[in-house]
């Protein structure tokens, strides 16, 4: 996720609440945690959920890495977000930041 860690040092000064959720099974979990330290994603708030139909059914989580942004009142305004290496996320996080 060197791509994320870009975006999230683009947006430091920014009021954004970087958030990475794991929807796995417990048995990846270690492999997770690993991940986190080894991107160095501690700037982030990170979750880790059991894998769960009914949570993927909700966010319509079809691909991982999954990328979403969701507006200071809790609106997903894109539940498909562009990846962090794009400018269109770019443009659209400043668009929400602006509302």
């Amino acid at each position: 996720m060197p791509d994320s860690g870009k975006l999230r040092k683009e947006f430091a000064k920014d009021n954004i609440l970087w958030l990475n959720v794991s929807v796995d099974k417990e048995r990846h979990k270690d492999k997770w945690l690993r991940y986190i330290k080894g991107y160095k994603m501690t700037d982030a708030v990170n979750v880790i959920l059991q894998s769960n139909d009914r949570i993927n059914d909700y966010l319509k989580v079809t691909r991982i890495p999954r990328y979403m942004i969701i507006d200071k009142g809790g609106i997903i305004f894109n539940g498909q977000a562009p990846r962090p290496s794009t400018r269109e996320i770019r443009s659209q996080l400043r668009y929400v930041l602006n509302k």
